[in-house]
């Protein structure tokens, strides 16, 4: 039995798959320690509660 292993990447390495259209630019990914991540992306609540704080003023 073998055991997969992740695929790490460079930066370089990252920067090209995003040349070569490997990712939508709606994707919300991230290289983090050499790893592609996919991260959520944020919801309406998130983009409307800071906002929000300044009409309190």
């Amino acid at each position: 039995m073998s055991i997969a292993q992740a695929k790490r990447f460079t930066l370089a390495e990252y920067h090209r798959l995003i040349e070569l259209g490997f990712f939508h630019e709606d994707d919300h990914i991230e290289l983090i320690n050499e790893e592609i991540i996919e991260m959520a992306s944020k919801s309406t609540a998130h983009q409307i509660r800071p906002r929000s704080k300044f009409y309190g003023l």
